[in-house]
């Protein structure tokens, strides 16, 4: 009587843990007939000889989807690329991806349409007519503005008298680990009305000594961070405008006019940096300063910067 007892008991045990595992695959049944939205995360593919691979970048583009990458393989590729779609565009190498702009063309090699954009990997530039007003990568026709935009790994070169990478209502950007090479004039970063950007690790170089314009310039950018770049030869190093709470440290500044400029701007940060050798340019800017704050900048904290060979080393 008593096994007969235990039989039982235990038939009804497994009745039950079936019942529970019959509703439990049902409930997994139901949510894999309404998954949660993701994004598709495709790879498209340019250049290179794989089978269906696109021979434009745009072309690429124009068919992905936001979350996609577009993988470029090394090569010359002489187009001007419009991003409309959060999408990454990753070249094989920084030093063997070209996307160089067609001659004579007028306007921007990288325009961008969309948040949540990266772009590493590439040599970008401008070839041919010099004289027209060109961007190499920017969103300033786009009043809307762009975030979470990442700029990495990059090598610019620019002939444009305009900035390389122009910004406009970029919270949220990061540029990083990028080389300018700067001719005639040309302006590295240029960030405007945006807040919680990054620009670190960064080497701005003007090849013609004294005629580089602004390395970093950012205007009505606040909570943002300028650290470890390295900026060589320009008017003005770094310049702040309606700016605040932002950060400058251990910045490497040589052969500036100027090196950090502080303009209208409160409650920023300069530490740390090192400033040396500054270059005078005649007829352009009489003084060579260090750090100038100036134009009812209030509550700015400068300290622990190395300042050699300049007219004056802090300038209020």
């Amino acid at each position: 009587y008593g096994g007969m007892t235990l039989i039982r008991k235990e038939l009804v045990i497994v009745i039950v843990l079936l019942f529970i595992g019959t509703c439990v695959i049902s409930a997994i049944a139901q949510d894999t007939g309404n998954p949660l939205p993701t994004s598709r995360g495709d790879s498209l593919y340019v250049g290179g000889s794989g089978p269906g691979n696109y021979t434009k970048i745009q072309e690429a583009i124009n068919d992905s989807h936001d979350g996609d990458t577009v993988f470029v393989y090394s090569g010359v590729y002489s187009e001007r690329i419009f991003i409309p779609k959060a999408i990454s565009l990753i070249g094989e190498s920084k030093n063997t991806t070209v996307i160089d702009a067609i001659n004579s063309d007028v306007g921007d090699l990288i325009f961008l349409k969309s948040d949540n954009i990266t772009i590493s990997g590439f040599t970008l530039r401008f070839n041919g007519d010099w004289g027209n007003p060109r961007v190499i990568i920017s969103n300033i026709n786009y009043h809307e503005g762009t975030k979470n935009i990442t700029i990495s790994d990059n090598i610019l070169l620019a002939d444009v008298s305009f900035p390389c990478i122009w910004l406009y209502r970029c919270d949220f950007c990061t540029i990083t680990q990028n080389i300018f090479y700067l001719h005639n004039y040309s302006d590295g970063i240029a960030l405007s009305w945006g807040t919680n950007c990054t620009i670190t690790n960064n080497l701005i170089n003007t090849v013609d000594i004294g005629n580089g314009t602004l390395g970093i310039v950012l205007s009505g950018i606040s909570y943002s961070t300028i650290s470890n770049n390295s900026i060589i030869s320009n008017r003005l190093g770094c310049s702040l405008t309606y700016s605040k709470f932002d950060i400058i440290s251990h910045n490497h500044f040589y052969r500036n006019n100027v090196a950090i400029n502080i303009e209208s701007s409160e409650n920023n940060s300069v530490i740390s940096n090192h400033i040396e050798n500054a270059i005078y340019t005649p007829g352009r800017n009489p003084a060579v300063i260090g750090i100038r704050v100036m134009d009812n900048s209030m509550h700015n904290i400068i300290e622990k910067n190395f300042i050699s060979h300049f007219m004056f080393g802090v300038f209020i």
